[in-house]
């Protein structure tokens, strides 16, 4: 079976993460991850951080990020790929199909209901995945507006509520069902993966795995259930 990490973060975009791009991939490539997805956070409180530069700039911050983290996968035999990590309206979302000119097409996403995020998005083929939909009691499902649920989160530094998303994925049946480690640090690397019978080399591909029901959902060293 080939591994996958849906969702880790690196510096410096996000500065609550402690390692950069390269050194993230090195561990995970150590434990042993084909497949890791940069989700970096797509955020006014992680961009404000960034300095007083031109939102172009701060894009350009963001995804270079992520092309430092796929030329040291490259060099390891890994795939590195991008879902940066939204937060609007007091929730989280890792998007999918996201490129330079749909994160520059405009510079007020930070301030788009989620709705008109949702709207937007769909236009130009961005998909939306909630992250740990219920953390700290702060966040609230949004079934309406999302492709899918990250059931179970591992980062050990929050309540996130796993029992009770798991219970609440059942009410809706036809969206999609993944776990993340939300990798921050390096004691986070290995908590949880995506298991697949063939190596995930693009996103298409990975949301197929997820919609075709092939996938196993490894959680400290056990598979389990999302069902």
């Amino acid at each position: 079976m080939y591994k996958t990490e849906p969702h880790l973060h690196t510096r410096p975009v996000s500065f609550c993460a402690y390692y950069p791009p390269e050194e993230m991939i090195e561990y995970h490539s150590k434990q042993g991850y084909d497949t890791v997805f940069v989700s970096d956070h797509f955020a006014i409180n992680h961009f404000a951080r960034l300095g007083e530069i031109s939102w172009s700039e701060k894009i350009g911050i963001l995804f270079d990020s992520y092309l430092r983290a796929k030329k040291r996968g490259e060099e390891l035999g890994m795939n590195v790929l991008f879902s940066p990590e939204l937060t609007l309206c007091g929730n989280h979302f890792l998007l999918y199909n996201v490129d330079l000119d749909f994160l520059n097409s405009r510079d007020d996403f930070f301030y788009m209901s989620l709705e008109e995020f949702h709207a937007y998005a769909q236009e130009n083929g961005v998909l939306m995945i909630q992250a740990h939909p219920l953390r700290d009691g702060k966040c609230t499902p949004k079934p309406d507006c999302v492709i899918g649920f990250e059931v179970i989160n591992t980062n050990p530094r929050h309540n996130n509520f796993d029992k009770e998303m798991l219970e609440t994925a059942r009410k809706h049946p036809s969206l999609l069902r993944t776990v993340g480690s939300d990798a921050h640090y390096i004691d986070d690397v290995g908590r949880s993966a995506v298991l697949s019978p063939y190596e995930i080399k693009t996103v298409s591909q990975y949301l197929e795995l997820l919609r075709s029901g092939e996938a196993k959902f490894m959680v400290h060293g056990e598979i389990v259930s999302l069902e």
